[in-house]
């Protein structure tokens, strides 16, 4: 988002598709993106909104899919200041999203029955009891928001580069992994857009249900085209590699995301 001129709203509305192949899931929504003036010189603030999803080209049609998506919505709109310095994120609505919540649950309580949204209640009424416990669900969760805070900042005349990690949230199940590797910054050949590329690589630990510990090993490819002139991020494409044992193989996509402007 540009942020040279404090004061000035601007909104834009991007389309984001999940892929998980092996699943043979692909997720549809639009994330719509508003910049809000802030009081702080070191930190941009942005209110965030998810609508129209689809699951395989259709509306969420099963009840965990339907119920899914309506307890989201409690979540939005979300109001997020996200320091230029450590890309540190803070939830500014937490109230609102606890009162949108508990207004949500009566409805359900009243529409709805059984074990599967009474587990789905008790996760939520966990998550927002404590703001840490909040804050680290939307960064499991929403890959928007962890591919779009982009580890260095946009809005500076030279484009600095602050770390070489970045976090990106695979599989269905939210798990966030932390990505080593090194950003690469170029013009693409139009001459308008500035692309900025990402190769990391990631190792996850986990026990087996026979007990044994078990490591997988990932990698991400990740290009992201900005516009040179307002200095905003257009388009992001992810891509993430569960490689094999054989270090010769390229290994299988296991997730892979798309993000576009909808331009007008």
């Amino acid at each position: 988002m540009t942020t040279n001129e404090r004061g000035v709203n601007s909104m834009r509305i991007y389309r984001q598709s999940v892929c998980y192949p092996k699943a043979n899931i692909e997720l549809l929504f639009d994330v719509i993106i508003e910049r809000l003036a802030s009081e702080q010189l070191d930190e941009y603030r942005l209110l965030c909104s998810c609508e129209h999803f689809f699951i395989n080209g259709h509306a969420p049609e099963s009840f965990i899919d339907k119920l899914s998506v309506s307890i989201s919505q409690a979540f939005y709109p979300l109001d997020l200041s996200i320091n230029r310095k450590d890309m540190a994120i803070r939830i500014n609505n937490s109230q609102a999203i606890i009162e949108r919540w508990e207004a949500k649950k009566k409805e359900l309580l009243y529409e709805n029955a059984g074990e599967y949204l009474l587990a789905y209640i008790s996760r939520m009424d966990t998550i927002l009891r404590d703001e840490k416990i909040m804050l680290s669900a939307i960064e499991k969760n929403f890959i928007f928001i962890n591919l779009f805070v982009i580890p260095f900042s946009i809005d500076s005349s030279i484009l600095y580069q602050k770390m070489g990690q970045l976090h990106i949230p695979s599989g269905q199940y939210g798990e966030r992994l932390l990505f080593n590797g090194e950003f690469m910054l170029e013009e693409e050949d139009d001459g308008h857009t500035t692309l900025l590329s990402f190769d990391g690589r990631a190792t996850k630990y986990s026990i087996t249900s026979t007990g044994s510990l078990q490591k997988d090993d990932y990698k991400t490819k990740v290009a992201y085209f900005i516009s040179k002139e307002m200095k905003t991020i257009d388009d992001i494409y992810a891509d993430t590699y569960l490689l094999s044992e054989d270090e010769e193989k390229e290994g299988s996509l296991f997730q892979s995301v798309r993000i576009h402007y909808l331009r007008s």
